[in-house]
């Protein structure tokens, strides 16, 4: 908010814009849909009078994820529908991908399987096409869990791919992320011993010269040129401690950065099997109500039955149960941290 007063007291329209868009986000975030639809269309209003069809078309992802608080799904998709043929329109594909996978989403959401299906695999299509690694991550994994609520085999492909996917893409851009910070940080302390070794020469060049003229002027040259020195020596140190600053910075921004990737994967991977056990044991209080009104009734042929049903429910629960253990598991054996001696394991 005080940005937003900031950038409307200096006139910055286009900045105004983010700061309304970032409301809109923090406000969604704490439940506050209705506040959060008004920064946005607001922020829409100014990005169509500016013509930035790229806030336009955020905003109306904003918009629609507004309504999709408000229980207005259909509401929802339309917004992200119109997003998504702007983000076309201007070529920008990268955000074309991401609505696409919005959409399917939402109408997953709507219990519209087929329409998910069809929007989730153009979000994949395009991300594979344009080399964009989360989003097509993200694609395989929205596959997998639609093809997997279907009972379908389909869940398990896209599931293989999307972890041989997960585990190449963090580990590589991880180590890809921190190869550029330490080349850069030394091609800069490369250069600055460059200059510092070059500025040295052209001082004892200079010095060699004014020896041919008279004593006093040497005198005077050298003076001036030892204070020259020592206020580039000043800089140089100054400039080394900026580099060193601006190295600490990007390796915690780097940081963070992979770590609300990895929180958002992990989420998503535990959310999967949860959604099943709450689904099942919803299932089953109904089915356990019904169970009591036969019993009442003297119907002892359609308790049996019913009984079946709960039992094969909690099998159910109990197998997804297990699966998000394995998943917890996993992580704890990733994080594990080695103690470097070799051991025998079973390769197989």
């Amino acid at each position: 908010l005080r940005a937003k007063k900031i950038a409307e007291e200096i006139n910055d329209r286009s900045l105004l814009v983010v700061c309304l868009l970032k409301l809109c986000d923090l406000y969604e975030y704490a439940n506050k849909a209705d506040s959060g639809l008004i920064m946005a269309n607001l922020a829409k209003r100014i990005s169509i009078e500016l013509r930035d069809t790229s806030s336009w078309a955020r905003s109306l992802v904003y918009i629609g994820f507004a309504h999709y608080k408000l229980g207005d799904i259909r509401t929802d998709i339309y917004y992200k529908q119109e997003s998504l043929r702007l983000n076309l329109a201007n070529g920008d594909n990268r955000s074309a991908a991401q609505n696409y996978l919005s959409i399917a989403e939402s109408y997953a959401e709507d219990n519209k399987i087929d329409s998910a299906l069809y929007f989730a695999n153009k979000s994949l299509n395009l991300a594979e096409k344009h080399h964009f690694a989360f989003i097509a991550m993200s694609g395989l994994s929205t596959l997998s869990y639609l093809y997997e609520g279907q009972n379908d085999k389909k869940a398990l492909h896209y599931y293989k791919l999307f972890k041989v996917a997960n585990d190449s893409f963090y580990s590589i851009k991880k180590t890809a992320q921190i190869n550029n910070i330490e080349i850069k940080q030394q091609n800069r302390i490369r250069e600055g011993e460059i200059t510092k070794k070059a500025y040295r020469n052209r001082i004892i060049q200079l010095s060699l010269f004014t020896g041919l003229i008279v004593f006093f002027l040497t005198a005077l040259i050298l003076y001036r040129n030892n204070r020259h020195k020592q206020k580039a020596n000043l800089r140089l140190a100054h400039t080394l401690e900026e580099l060193k600053a601006t190295q600490s910075q990007l390796i915690q921004s780097e940081k963070m950065a992979s770590l609300g990737e990895l929180t958002a994967g992990i989420a998503h991977e535990i959310q999967n099997p949860l959604n099943f056990v709450n689904n099942f044991s919803e299932v089953n209080r109904e089915l356990l109500v019904e169970m009591k009104d036969e019993i009442k009734k003297g119907n002892m042929n359609e308790v049996d039955a019913i009984a079946d049903d709960v039992i094969s429910n909690e099998e159910k629960i109990n197998h997804h149960g297990k699966r998000a253990d394995a998943i917890v598991k996993g992580m704890l054996q990733h994080s594990r941290s080695s103690s470097g001696v070799k051991e025998p394991t079973d390769i197989n």
